[in-house]
C-alpha cells in the first residue's frame, strides 16, 4: 500500500478563505475538499471509495457514514 504524507503550515493562511493552516498548494482541507466534491480533480484521480471520506475527516468535516446517520 502506499503512503502519502501532506505539510499543513498552520502560520500559512488559505489563499481562497483565509483561514489558517494552507498546505503546499496555498489552500486549506476544507477548501480542497470542497473542489474535490465538485468534481474539480476528478480527471486526475481514479474514483476509490473512502478516499474523499478520509480527506473530510482530516479537514473536520462529517463522513458519509455520519452524513446517513442523521435523522
Amino acid at each position: 500500500m502506499k503512503t502519502h504524507s501532506l505539510t499543513i503550515d498552520m502560520a500559512l493562511k488559505c489563499s481562497r478563505c483565509g483561514k489558517g493552516g494552507a498546505t503546499g498548494s496555498g489552500l486549506c482541507m476544507t477548501c480542497i475538499c470542497s473542489d474535490i466534491r465538485s468534481g474539480k480533480y476528478d480527471h486526475l484521480k481514479v474514483r476509490k471509495p473512502g478516499v474523499l471520506d478520509q480527506l473530510t475527516t482530516l479537514a473536520g468535516g462529517s463522513t458519509t457514514e455520519e452524513r446517513n446517520e442523521k435523522p
